[in-house]
């Protein structure tokens, strides 16, 4: 190991008990071409901020390192240690680990300029998504030092966070990470170039905090409740899945009828609706 380096270790605070995850459940990327591609789609500007979620084997981390990026890194499986440490001891202070949970570690990354990157273990995906939804409150999106990232994701939840309206695949977590930051497909990966083989495809997808045309809610509680109670029935109409109940309102339903009949959205199915269309029922709700 290098002079002056240390490798990190944080201690797991019950992720097996708080979610389906096992620190063995990572799909290894095998394709050298692919790790390249990867990497090389980072920008310039975000090398020097890395913040590696399970490096692995160290494919991927391999390929940064060429590009002269210096990565912090979070590894939750210890039986890496023989493929992790000797790429430590040759890169020296570019490269530090930290052994341990990332989820418990994910706030801080909002804090500071950091660009997150990672093959990430299918089995954490939704939850570290609506942990960056939380990370970076609306207000302060425009002047966030966090940079977004590029991660590697199954390719169905790949498409439910870039999905627009009108697909299958659009819904909650589609509007609450767009609402907040840029997205966009890099790289569609077949599952043969992961060893063990998962049972499905993975894609890449680039993000960034939304520096323009950022729109705030008036109320963002209700604007989730508003979501939450429109995807909860994808299949009904609005005036059949918004009611005071569900959106701890104290007007009647005939209210919220009318005024969804007054935006022409009553007759309407939520995956119909845009995000900006989403905001102005809330923050008509709030006005109301």
């Amino acid at each position: 190991m290098a002079s002056g380096r240390t490798i990190s270790t944080l201690t797991r605070k019950n992720s097996k008990k708080n979610r389906k995850s096992s620190p063995l459940g990572q799909n290894f990327l095998t394709n050298q071409y692919i790790a390249e591609r990867i990497a090389a789609s980072v920008p310039d500007e975000a090398l020097h901020h890395l913040f590696e979620i399970g490096p692995g084997k160290g494919i991927l981390t391999k390929e940064l390192l060429k590009l002269g990026g210096k990565i912090r890194a979070v590894e939750i499986d210890e039986t890496l240690r023989p493929y992790l440490c000797p790429i430590v001891k040759e890169h020296g202070q570019d490269l530090d680990i930290i052994w341990g949970d990332a989820l418990d570690i994910l706030g801080t990354i909002f804090m500071e300029t950091t660009f997150l990157i990672s093959n990430l273990p299918f089995n954490i995906s939704t939850e570290l998504f609506y942990r960056i939804y939380d990370g970076i409150p609306y207000s302060d999106i425009p002047k966030t030092p966090f940079l977004g990232g590029i991660v590697m994701v199954q390719e169905e939840f790949g498409r439910r966070l870039i999905s627009g309206p009108g697909g299958k695949d659009y819904g909650r977590l589609s509007i609450l990470f767009q609402s907040k930051m840029e997205a966009q497909p890099i790289l569609r990966v077949k599952r043969g170039k992961f060893d063990p083989v998962p049972d499905v495809d993975a894609l890449v997808i680039g993000f960034e905090p939304k520096r323009t045309e950022l729109r705030i809610p008036m109320d963002e509680p209700l604007f989730q409740k508003i979501l939450i109670a429109s995807f909860s029935s994808r299949r009904k109409k609005l005036r059949n899945s918004l009611h005071p109940g569900n959106l701890g309102m104290s007007c009647g339903i005939n209210d919220i009828r009318e005024l969804l009949k007054e935006m022409e959205v009553d007759d309407l199915r939520p995956e119909q609706l845009s995000i900006d269309r989403f905001m102005d029922i809330a923050d008509s709700l709030m006005r109301h």
